[in-house]
């Protein structure tokens, strides 16, 4: 199998949104003024990106995570050390003060719901999520980083069909040694309608090999909607982009992407 389908295009400019580490993406710049909210789906206590997205745009955003307060974690947290209960309860006492601050600064709107393809417990699908809260007809920006059921969600056809209003995709793909037959699907599945703008390598997943080259486990791809690319012409340029990209992890090197084009 080759890995061109990996291979990002020429995007007319880019821009990094969101801190300088885990938790920032790389986006195409010039489209971002045309979504009207953007969906992000697993927050796990980081909204650096919502609220730079929020800074440049002055756009709302819905962010959605079914763990992050939940008290089934306790009983394993519980056989863990004494310290690491104590972070998990620091941490929602802090963010439920958080939260009312978040939405009127930043129009940042939390809900402990998760993403599936259909409603189930603490979740529900991305159609169903539009569709309630009146946002429907709306330029979407959407940012996925759900822990590897991203690839349920991508195979169900009406979370493929609600896409048409989608302006950008910011994902995380996961567990890629295993799974690189069905992440090629899928990127395909997706560019009928989008085309991968930019790929960072999420080095605390570190690397497998491939085919004598080294790739990623977790790989964060940027779509942008067809809509809005004037020419799809291969992008060859070295990556990652330096003063743009950078390590998820500060104290490890980041992944030469360049690689596995070769």
């Amino acid at each position: 199998m080759n890995l061109d389908f990996l291979r990002p295009y020429c995007a007319d400019s880019k821009i990094r949104v969101g801190r300088v580490w885990d938790g920032g993406y790389v986006l195409e710049n010039k489209s971002l003024d045309a979504f009207d909210i953007s969906y992000t789906y697993g927050v796990g206590w980081e909204v650096s990106f919502e609220k730079d997205l929020h800074k440049r745009s002055k756009k709302p955003s819905r962010i959605f995570d079914p763990t992050m307060f939940d008290v089934g974690n306790i009983p394993t947290l519980a056989k863990k050390r004494l310290r690491t209960l104590f972070k998990f309860f620091a941490k929602v006492i802090v963010w439920t003060l958080y939260l009312p601050i978040l939405k009127r600064r930043y129009q940042i709107s939390f809900y402990n719901e998760g993403l599936g393809i259909s409603k189930k417990y603490k979740y529900d699908s991305f159609p169903n999520h539009l569709k309630r809260f009146g946002d429907e007809e709306k330029k979407i920006f959407l940012k996925i980083d759900i822990e590897g059921g991203e690839y349920e969600v991508l195979k169900d056809e009406k979370f493929l069909k609600a896409l048409d209003n989608v302006v950008q995709i910011a994902i995380e793909f996961h567990d890629a040694d295993t799974r690189l037959a069905e992440l090629k699907s899928l990127v395909e599945t997706l560019n009928k309608k989008f085309t991968i703008v930019h790929f960072h390598g999420n080095n605390y997943g570190g690397v497998f090999e491939f085919e004598g080259k080294q790739v990623p486990r977790a790989i964060e791809l940027t779509f942008l909607n067809n809509a809005y690319l004037k020419n799809k012409q291969a992008d060859f340029s070295p990556l990652p982009i330096p003063d743009m990209d950078y390590p998820n992890q500060r104290k490890r090197p980041d992944i030469n992407i360049s690689k596995i084009f070769a």
